[in-house]
């Protein structure tokens, strides 16, 4: 960076706080900007004091407008972050750390720029409100104060579908909270689907709970689809609020008539049984006369084709890998407590009810069929599911490693600490109360934080265990399915994995 020109807030807020934490003023013409700067992507501006050993650098990232600055040494290479904050100047902090040269549409406080053509929308406002209340549930509970007021429009950004069949998402993040917002434009329903919740977990957070009803999707998405060759593609007309009601209006006049008509057959069926059989003997005659009729010989069939097909689920479910099965299993269950196993008013109506009673009636005959089928319908959820594992499964790595290493280590000569050894290889519970003493001081701990250090391990573990990706092979290797240590393991390779 180099020349003389007034400072965008971030570049002030970086130039003060890296003057405080080196311990003297710094001159922001000898820092350096690292990384390519491109649209989605992150750029780094370093500044080092070589005599000090302290280096201080501020992460610019482009996907949120986000800035997160850091402090640490060159030689040893590790840093602690001191500060983050959402950027209003991110595009300014970009032209002074280029020369100007940006390749790329970009605007001070918006993080997508197509976001601008339609912030004035219906859909969005009302997105946007719901995701304040969204946020505001979210931060009292995990923070015990009010965050909703940080949402602004402008920070909403679009991610594009392959083809217009798709649902495709506007979201809104801010990592200081750790909170993400979602909203799934459906162009085909006419719906925008809301999701929230950790920024952290957004691949394994459950679908929408919350939908809002839109009278301008097909503009919406005209407008955000410019410039694409899918703009092209989207020939339909935006609904306004009275063609939705005659809509839903139709929708609850054909449900209603279905009901009508079920109904109206009960009661002429139960006419005719009760004007052909004396009352004492209807249930008698009822049940001859369905045996006459070759009834129990259908329900015999049922039940026989019931029995097969039950048995090929069994074996379907045998050649399905344990992992497979339990993110199929995870993802039915998902879809089943957001869709299926919750009543509504629809349900009120005879046939919706009939309707979800059948499909609950074989998801639990034939679980491992019907669980498979709903990720077919689901496939977008399930890849969310194994890419939150595969997260998950590396910070599980990185904490049950160094907690390993922590206990088992017991000096720079790799001897390991048998006390901890003998722990290690059984469950906390069973473990005795004098090697855990024992333990505890060798460490020179207390004994509860030596139970925690354990559990913490045999925890982390039994995840890892469970978790069936390939990278998790090492610990299936090391560890019970309990996430007790394996006799006979060569632990000295464990500490230096």
């Amino acid at each position: 960076m180099s020349g003389k020109t007034i400072l965008p807030k971030s570049l002030d807020i970086f130039q003060k706080q890296c003057t405080q934490a080196l311990g003297s003023s710094i001159d922001l013409t000898q820092a350096k900007v690292s990384d390519q700067i491109h649209e989605k992507g992150k750029f780094t501006i370093l500044y080092e004091e070589p005599a000090k050993d302290l280096f201080c650098s501020m992460d610019v990232d482009f996907n949120y407008h986000d800035a997160v600055m850091y402090v640490g040494s060159p030689t040893t290479e590790k840093a602690r972050p001191i500060s983050a904050w959402q950027m209003e100047d991110a595009c300014s902090v970009a032209k002074i750390a280029t020369g100007n040269d940006l390749k790329f549409p970009c605007q001070d406080g918006v993080v997508d720029v197509k976001i601008l053509d339609v912030i004035q929308k219906d859909s969005i406002k009302k997105l946007t409100q719901k995701c304040v209340e969204l946020f505001d549930q979210f931060s009292l509970y995990h923070y015990q104060k009010k965050l909703g007021y940080k949402i602004n429009s402008k920070r909403w950004w679009f991610q594009p579908p392959k083809t217009l069949d798709e649902i495709y998402p506007l979201i809104y993040t801010n990592r200081n909270a750790n909170f993400f917002c979602e909203g799934a434009v459906n162009l085909n329903k006419h719906l925008i689907g809301v999701r929230h919740g950790k920024l952290d977990e957004i691949n394994a957070t459950e679908l929408p709970n919350d939908d809002i009803e839109m009278t301008d999707a097909c503009s919406l998405t005209r407008e955000l689809m410019k410039g694409t060759e899918l703009a092209k593609e989207v020939t339909c007309q935006d609904r306004t609020q009275g063609e939705r009601t005659a809509i839903k209006g139709l929708e609850y006049g054909f449900q209603a008539l279905m009901t009508g008509v079920f109904l109206y057959s009960l009661k002429k069926m139960w006419s005719a049984a009760t004007k052909k059989y004396a009352t004492l003997q209807v249930i008698k005659q009822s049940t001859q006369e369905l045996i006459k009729r070759g009834l129990t010989k259908v329900a015999g069939k049922i039940l026989a084709v019931t029995a097969v097909l039950k048995a090929g689920d069994w074996i379907y479910s045998k050649f399905q890998e344990d992992y497979e099965k339990s993110v199929n299993k995870r993802v039915a269950d998902m879809i089943f407590s957001a869709k299926i196993h919750p009543l509504n008013k629809w349900d009120l109506l005879i046939v919706p009810f009939l309707g979800k009673v059948l499909i609950n009636g074989l998801h639990e005959i034939f679980p491992a069929t019907t669980n498979k089928i709903t990720v077919k319908i689901y496939r977008d959820l399930k890849s969310r599911l194994i890419e939150f594992d595969r997260i998950q499964s590396i910070k599980a790595k990185k904490l049950v490693l160094s907690k390993v290493r922590r206990l088992l280590a017991k000096d720079s000569y790799g001897r390991v600490n048998e006390n901890a050894l003998k722990l290690l290889r059984q469950p906390m519970d069973k473990a005795p109360p004098e090697l855990k003493k024992a333990l505890a001081k060798d460490l020179n701990l207390e004994t509860k934080y030596v139970e925690m250090l354990i559990f913490q391990i045999q925890d982390g573990a039994k995840y890892l265990v469970e978790i069936g990706q390939k990278q998790n092979d090492w610990a299936r290797q090391a560890f019970n399915q309990d996430g007790t240590l394996m006799a006979g393991l060569e632990y000295r390779k464990l500490i230096n994995e």
